[in-house]
């Protein structure tokens, strides 16, 4: 096995060590910002959920900036400033609201949070005029989708608990229902396109 190739699997499996390392992380400390300081008001579910899916993708930024670096096959966009914005600005905006409880000003946090949606939006717009044709087609297909299956779950919802044979839920907590599966969503479009680093390795290499 050439060299090149030795440092190309060193490279694999650091960002196979960084992204557990990240999971990790991220379980332990949503963990230790929900429970620390509330021992006696235990959290909805709704917030452990937003919250974790915020940490996660925070977690998701160092991640990401290893594979760009490691993984040349996984290079879709020109830059990852993008990308990682929408990252970032994600994960903030989901744990603002939970974290900021008690601590500042909730008019101060609502528009805390607003200012982060618009700049999300922002970010999109940007990313999706500047995107290839891939990209594109990855943004087309993963929206499609997931609009069907949310527009489907939650018209679901809606007439069980008008019926009243499923609990309420909060808007907050559809709010982490709808990230969970959009991340799935993606996750799925991502590889049934062959977007992962594996089959661009193979693509490259036929």
């Amino acid at each position: 096995m050439s060299s090149g190739k030795n440092s190309r699997w060193l490279l694999r499996i650091g960002l196979w060590l960084v992204t557990a390392a990240a999971s990790v992380a991220a379980a332990t400390g949503a963990i230790m910002i929900l429970f620390a300081d509330k021992p006696v008001k235990m959290l909805m579910w709704e917030d452990i959920v937003t919250t974790c899916v915020g940490i996660w993708m925070l977690a998701c930024v160092p991640v990401s900036l290893m594979r760009w670096v490691a993984v040349p096959e996984a290079r879709f966009e020109r830059m990852l400033v993008g990308p990682l914005a929408g990252m970032a600005v994600g994960g903030v905006s989901l744990i603002v609201p939970v974290l900021s409880e008690g601590r500042i000003d909730p008019v101060f946090a609502f528009g805390l949070v607003l200012i982060l949606f618009v700049a999300q939006v922002v970010v999109a717009l940007v990313m999706n005029r500047k995107a290839d044709e891939m990209m594109r087609r990855y943004n087309s297909d993963s929206t499609a989708l997931s609009s069907a299956l949310l527009l489907g779950a939650f018209s679901i919802y809606a007439a069980g608990e008008r019926l009243g044979v499923i609990g309420a839920i909060s808007p907050w907590g559809l709010v982490g229902i709808a990230c969970l599966i959009q991340f799935a969503v993606a996750m799925y479009v991502y590889y049934r396109l062959g977007m992962n680093p594996g089959a661009q390795e193979k693509a490259a290499a036929g």
